[in-house]
């Protein structure tokens, strides 16, 4: 096999790399060491999705198809803080800062974009 790039883990953040990999022209091998990295094995883990996830999907086209279920949460920018999430104050006036989405709808709709 050869490839441009190498992925190591079929996970969200692999798999969204690959993808923008892919739309950038580059060739893409994702390895993960579960037999079904990609897709229809159920996971019913959930993920919150800061806006900085959302915008970075949104670069590679796979928002939109996301937005329409992804569940909303608003915070006070302290309580994000006690999450771990880092927001500035431009963040804090969007409509849901954190949404949540299963991780099996997320990997899915990564995977019909490429």
């Amino acid at each position: 096999m050869d490839a441009d790039i190498v992925i190591a883990g079929g996970g969200l953040n692999g798999n969204s790399l690959a993808l923008a990999a892919a739309q950038a022209g580059l060739s893409v091998i994702v390895v993960d060491p579960k037999p079904d990295a990609g897709g229809a094995s159920f996971d019913g883990r959930s993920t919150a999705l800061a806006l900085t996830s959302q915008r970075l999907l949104s670069a590679i086209g796979v928002w939109p198809t996301l937005a329409g279920v992804a569940r909303g949460m608003q915070a006070r920018g302290r309580d994000l803080a006690l999450l771990g999430l880092l927001v500035t104050p431009q963040d804090l006036g969007q409509q849901r800062v954190v949404r949540f989405l299963r991780r099996r709808v997320v990997r899915i709709a990564v995977f019909l974009h490429f």
